[in-house]
C-alpha cells in the first residue's frame, strides 16, 4: 500500500508544463519505473480481494443470494477499493507517460528555433550597442 501511495503522490504533485528536458527525462524514467512494478501490485491486490471474497463467502454461505452478495461487497470493500485503483493506475500510466514523452518531443523540436531567436537577440543587443559606440565616436570627434 506504500507504494501505492508513493506512485499515486508522485503522480498527482508532478508538474506537467515543464520547459525543462532533464526534468522530462527523470519524469519518463520515474514512470516507467512504476509503469514496471503497477502489474505485480496489480496482480496482489487481485489475489488478496479474491481472498476476502472466498473468506466472506465461506463465513456467510447459508445467506440468501440478496443478503450473501451484500454482505460479500460490504466485507471486501477496502480489498475491491485497493484494486480498482491499481487497477486504474495501471491503466492511466501509459497515457501519462504518452503525454511526458510529447512534451519532451515537442520541447526538442523548438530547441534549435529557440536558439537561432537567441543568436539574433544577442546580435540585435550587439548590433545596438555599436550603434551607440558610434555615436559616441562621432560626438568626440
Amino acid at each position: 500500500m506504500n507504494e501505492l501511495e508513493d506512485i499515486s503522490g508522485y503522480i498527482s504533485k508532478a508538474k506537467y508544463n515543464i520547459d525543462n528536458g532533464d526534468e522530462l527525462s527523470e519524469m519518463i524514467t520515474m514512470v516507467v519505473g512504476y509503469l514496471a512494478r503497477l502489474p505485480k501490485l496489480e496482480a496482489d491486490a487481485e489475489y488478496l480481494y479474491n481472498c476476502a471474497r472466498g473468506t466472506a463467502a465461506n463465513l456467510h454461505r447459508k445467506e440468501s443470494a440478496t443478503v450473501f452478495r451484500e454482505v460479500i461487497a460490504e466485507e471486501t470493500a477496502t480489498e475491491q477499493k485497493i484494486f480498482k485503483y491499481v487497477h486504474r493506475l495501471n491503466s492511466n500510466l501509459p497515457e501519462i507517460l504518452q503525454g511526458i514523452r510529447s512534451q519532451l518531443s515537442y520541447l526538442k523540436e523548438q530547441a534549435p528555433r529557440k536558439q537561432i531567436l537567441d543568436i539574433l537577440t544577442k546580435v540585435q543587443k550587439l548590433s545596438n550597442e555599436i550603434e551607440k559606440l558610434k555615436r559616441q565616436i562621432g560626438e568626440k570627434l
